[in-house]
């Protein structure tokens, strides 16, 4: 990690990943991965599709929480 001047607010730190870092994190993380895109295999589309919908709800939700309401990019 590197901390720097937030560029709009000069009393805020901005906290950046290195390039190291993010590797050492995607290799720790990559078995979880592994295992979550495998937790779809089998499902049907209306499956998917239900799932799919939810968490784009649980995104909303976090949005709304969180104040920013972003919504994921259209697919």
């Amino acid at each position: 990690m590197t901390r720097g001047p937030h560029p709009r607010d000069g009393r805020r730190q901005v906290l950046d990943v290195t390039p190291g870092g993010f590797g050492h994190v995607m290799g720790e993380l990559a078995p979880l991965l592994e295992l979550l895109f495998r937790a779809g295999e089998g499902l049907t589309p209306a499956e998917r599709a239900g799932a799919l919908r939810y968490l784009e709800r649980v995104a909303a939700a976090y949005g709304t929480y969180l104040g920013t309401d972003e919504r994921p990019p259209p697919r």
